[in-house]
């Protein structure tokens, strides 16, 4: 794979997602890049898809290391996406964004990139992070739940949990 502009953004990008932090994503995208410059011998199909995998299992590690990666229970997945208000409808200033983006977790974060950002549907989304789709439907809905929650105290005055 010849890493061009546009790919490097790509992948920076889903490293933001995962860090939360610009300098953190450069660290693991250079980390990634490194390592999969240094391993990739055989020819791969989706090479796309490589890099990232070596990108989300560098991230996981590094935060195993810290101890500091907190999975959150899952809730009944009965419980699916609310059809009516989709996260794309919320109105929600730069500020608040911030505040909310901050307080998510890796894993929240990484599936609001790949269903907002890379426009991916629940079903890929669970096909390329190896879990059931109706854990990642139940993800997306507590986060729109969490987020509106957010964004309404911001509006009342005050950002509170």
């Amino acid at each position: 794979m010849i890493f061009d502009r546009t790919s490097l953004n790509t992948l920076f990008h889903y490293c933001l997602a995962l860090c939360g932090d610009r300098d953190s994503a450069y660290d693991l995208l250079q980390d990634s890049v490194e390592k999969y410059l240094k391993q990739n011998k055989l020819p791969i199909q989706n090479q796309q898809a490589y890099i990232k995998r070596i990108i989300r299992n560098h991230f996981f590690d590094l935060q195993r290391r810290k101890k500091i990666v907190h999975f959150v229970a899952l809730d009944d997945v009965d419980s699916l996406v609310d059809t009516e208000k989709s996260i794309e409808s919320l109105i929600i200033d730069e500020l608040t964004l911030k505040k909310i983006w901050q307080q998510l977790t890796p894993d929240e974060r990484e599936v609001i990139f790949l269903w907002a950002a890379e426009g991916l549907s629940a079903s890929a989304i669970a096909l390329q992070l190896n879990m059931p789709r109706g854990t990642v439907l139940s993800r997306l809905r507590r986060l729109r739940l969490r987020i509106d929650r957010k964004s309404a105290a911001n509006i009342c005055g005050g950002f509170h949990d």
